[in-house]
């Protein structure tokens, strides 16, 4: 069994990861799809600890852009079970409490696409008790459940749950189409949403570039 996993979607959420040596790195991509090919890589030689990481929609009201957010469970939408509880969120509480700003706390809900409306946003935080929401983490945690990985989540908070941030672009099965989206980029309100959604994400990319260092050395300690 190896050491330390770090896991996230995208390359632009492991900023702050480049002087971290003797780490493996997975990125899986956006989504379920992409997300469960990528993880059989870890059944080859199963890491002894997944730390995943990125970015998150917050779904509780008080969640701004750039907070940090320690996930303490992890839920799927549509599962009826408590989430699966992470670990080491003592040590990680303890270890990231150090840096400035604020460090929030909760469970992340994955949903199958991008939660943009804050109705929306409201009626998942109550029926699932969530604090912010991904597109990837369930699959992650599952996975690390079977293979008897420990698991932890550290997220970063892109958007505000108050705030619409794309134009009405569903189908009415819920799902965003290329049409849908190509005249949503010509709604007069999509440059104003475009730039604080830049803004929320630069933000968020901050904080966890920060957070990324700490955690995985806290992690590291643990385990000495």
């Amino acid at each position: 069994m190896s050491g330390l996993m770090l896991i996230a979607a995208m390359d632009r959420e492991l900023q702050g990861t480049t002087t971290l040596h003797d780490l493996q790195v997975l990125r899986t991509g956006v989504g379920r799809k992409r997300t469960e090919v990528a993880l059989r890589a870890m059944r080859g030689e199963p890491p002894r600890h997944v730390l995943h990481v990125g970015f998150a929609g917050a779904l509780r009201a008080g969640l701004v852009e750039g907070d940090l957010m320690l996930v303490t469970g992890v839920v799927g939408a549509g599962q009826t079970q408590a989430p699966q509880p992470c670990a080491q969120v003592d040590v990680l509480r303890s270890a990231l409490a150090q840096l400035p700003g604020r460090l929030a706390q909760g469970a992340l809900l994955t949903v199958p696409s991008f939660v943009d409306r804050p109705e929306d946003k409201r009626a998942l935080s109550e029926r699932y008790q969530a604090a912010a929401c991904d597109m990837e983490a369930h699959w992650v945690a599952s996975v690390c459940a079977d293979l008897g990985i420990p698991y932890s989540g550290l997220r970063s908070i892109s958007d505000n749950s108050d705030r619409r941030l794309l134009p009405p672009l569903r189908r009415a099965n819920g799902r965003v189409g290329l049409r849908q989206f190509a005249r949503g980029l010509a709604s007069p309100a999509t440059p104003w949403r475009a730039t604080v959604m830049l803004h929320g994400m630069r933000r968020a990319k901050r904080s966890l570039a920060t957070a990324l260092p700490v955690a995985v050395d806290a992690l590291r300690r643990s385990y000495q």
